[in-house]
Parts: structure tokens; sequence; C-alpha cells
């Protein structure tokens, strides 16, 4: 017997529906109640098995693919402003386009960085997408150990006319992660706002790259926990996550944003 699933978590209620071959299927709506998005993933697994009248185990075991949405949850981080707190390095003399009000009302720079985790470098791409001046190192690395002094649980690199040309940013994420590699204690993330959106504007492109990375370690999470509890009780079918367009991507390729149609809109 191979299964089917498909489960979709919303603020309210879960919902999750389970076919065999034979187009036989067990349809569950769950109440979330107080409980995690995790936890109601698991209810309902619970549930199906309990209308198939198989044990739980057997279930994970014999999907052959199960698709998750999860709009809940980057709705939630951002709703309850519980996200990462991000180490922001701009270009020279632009602190002030992220400390200030902006002129997007869609970008929300002050809420989701505060002002003391923006920091500026010495750099240039200019209006032609030509280098003018390359990152320095000793300077990367200065203003870097003073975002993780303070705290920063992931870094931003946003360089202004880096939608037309991003290898300013790809060098200081190549300069950080060489100082910090993954498996250093206390190393953090490394995102560059070019690889978020390829729009032109700095600051739409920016509004992109920190929303999705202030939601990444949460969504991440919420799909590391799940994605387990199925490889621990024999699954070995696909793992497929539902972005807000209706697309299917594996856990790696999940833009945070995506996951949810209300908080795309930042996209």
């Amino acid at each position: 017997m191979k299964l089917h699933a498909t489960v979709r978590i919303l603020d309210s209620q879960t919902e999750a529906v389970f076919e065999d071959k034979q187009g036989r299927s067990a349809q569950v709506e769950s109440a979330n109640e107080e409980t995690n998005s995790f936890d109601s993933f698991v209810r309902v697994i619970k549930q199906g098995a309990a209308i198939l009248k198989i044990p739980p185990e057997e279930v994970v075991k014999n999907l052959a693919e199960i698709r998750v949405s999860i709009p809940a949850v980057a709705d939630t981080i951002v709703k309850n402003m519980t996200g990462a707190r991000i180490g922001l390095i701009v270009t020279e003399k632009d602190e002030a386009a992220f400390l200030s009000e902006p002129a997007d009302p869609s970008a929300v720079f002050n809420t989701l960085v505060p002002h003391e985790m923006v920091v500026s470098v010495n750099e240039e791409i200019d209006d032609r997408g030509q280098q003018v001046v390359a990152p320095d190192r000793d300077e990367i690395r200065d203003k870097v150990r003073y975002l993780l002094e303070y705290g920063a649980g992931a870094l931003v690199v946003g360089f202004r006319n880096s939608g037309l040309n991003p290898v300013n940013e790809k060098t200081v994420k190549g300069f950080i992660e060489s100082d910090y590699p993954r498996h250093y204690l206390g190393a953090v993330p490394v995102f560059i706002s070019s690889d978020f959106a390829g729009r032109q504007d700095d600051l739409g492109r920016m509004n992109s790259c920190l929303h999705n990375v202030y939601c990444w370690a949460g969504v991440d999470d919420t799909l590391s926990k799940m994605e387990t509890y199925l490889r621990e009780r024999k699954f070995v079918g696909a793992f497929l996550i539902t972005h807000g367009n209706g697309s299917l991507v594996p856990r790696a390729g999940v833009t945070p944003l995506k996951t949810s149609d209300e908080t795309a809109s930042h996209d």
C-alpha cells in the first residue's frame, strides 16, 4: 500500500488528506488550539491513521510522497516579531536609507533590524554595474565581529546596485564564511540581497531579503522537525513543500516568504 498525503497548516486549523492508489482517502480537519505547527502536523497524521485503521508508523512508512503547506508559520513570526536578530551590512553612508522612514511603505527595516545592528563598509558598484571599490577584508572582519558581539543570529549583506552586479556582496559573503565556517562554534548564516530578487531597486530588493531572513530560522526549524519525525519512522518518500503560488520544492529550495500568500506580498 502506497499513500500520498497533503497537509496544510493554517492559522486556526490543520487540514490533511491521505490517498492510496485505489482512490480510497481519509480527510482530517483539526483545530490548532494553542499547539505549534509541528504538533499540528503530528496530530493529523495520527488522526488520519485512525481513520485508515492502521498504526501511524505504518502510515508514515507507506507514504510515497507528502506535500506540506505551512502558510501560518511565517505569518506568525512576522506578526509576533519573533524572527532572527539580523546584522545588516550596507554600503558606506547608506545607513540613513535603512534607519529613517523609507519611501517604500512596504519596507519595515526599522522593525526588522535594530539601529545598532546596521553597519556600513566602503565599497562601490556604479550605476552601470561596474565595480569601482572592492570590499576590504580587514574592514569586513571588524564590522562582522561587532555584529556578532551584539548578538546577530544571521548576517545580511545588502549593497547599493548589487542588483546590477553582485560581485561585492559575494566577496563579502566569502570573507565571512572563510573566517567563520559553518562548523565553527557560533557561526551564523550569511545571506546576500541579490540572491532573493532580481529587482534592481535597492529598497525593494532589501525588503524582500530582510523579510525572508527574518523568518528563515523559524520556517526551517519547523520543516526540520517534520522531516526528522518522518525519517525516524522509516519514511523514504518525497518530502515536498508548497509555495504560495502552488509550486512544489524540496526543503532545501524553500523561500520562507513564498510559503505564505500573506507574507509573499513583501517579495
